[in-house]
């Protein structure tokens, strides 16, 4: 009789470290998951439909899938100018209505195309400030030798005219000029 009250109590005791077992194993395993394992694992416990869903927004490495991102950002109109601020625009009504019951999806989702907004907003305010600009541009160009002198001399451009549009939010850097340099000098010499 002892020896069956020692296995019942061995039974127990083997069941509640298997449970702790399992409590250490899934903390350990999401603390060295990336993000992409965990969405793997994520896409394998959804249906079918919605890993559908999920496998048009995002890659196979976790990140936004290309014409996923273009497509919503594309639709949100963004313009040197519009929206005054990125915190303006709607971006629960770009994720599919599948993805929207996953809060972690949802945070992801809105933070990765505002990101893609804001990059979109500098590319727009660079290239106006390329396209009306362009003699200033130039002067920085060829008047200034130096690196860091055009450098200051392009951050004060970029302020002159974030100030004088008035608009709030992500502005091109002085880097981006910079590397478009040769093109700046050739336009305006094809236009002399």
């Amino acid at each position: 009789m002892a020896e069956k009250e020692d296995k019942i109590d061995k039974s127990s005791d083997m069941s509640l470290l298997d449970e702790e077992a399992d409590d250490i194993a899934a903390v350990l395993l999401k603390s060295k998951m990336s993000s992409q394992r965990v969405a793997v694992v994520r896409q394998r416990r959804i249906n079918p439909a919605m890993n559908k869903v999920f496998s048009e927004v995002y890659n196979s490495r976790g990140k936004l899938n290309d014409m996923y991102r273009r497509k919503a950002v594309n639709s949100l109109h963004i313009t040197e100018s519009v929206p005054e601020h990125i915190t303006q625009l709607d971006f629960i009504s770009l994720i599919p209505s599948e993805l929207r019951t996953d809060q972690r999806i949802v945070i992801d989702l809105v933070k990765r195309l505002s990101e893609a907004a804001r990059h979109r907003q500098r590319i727009a305010r660079a290239n106006f400030i390329y396209r009306n600009e362009a003699q200033r541009l130039s002067e920085i160009f060829r008047e200034c030798a130096h690196r860091e002198d055009q450098c200051i001399r392009l951050a004060k451009l970029i302020s002159d005219v974030r100030t004088e549009r008035q608009w709030k939010g992500s502005m091109p850097s002085v880097e981006w000029f910079l590397r478009r340099k040769k093109g700046v000098v050739t336009s305006k010499a094809e236009k002399m």
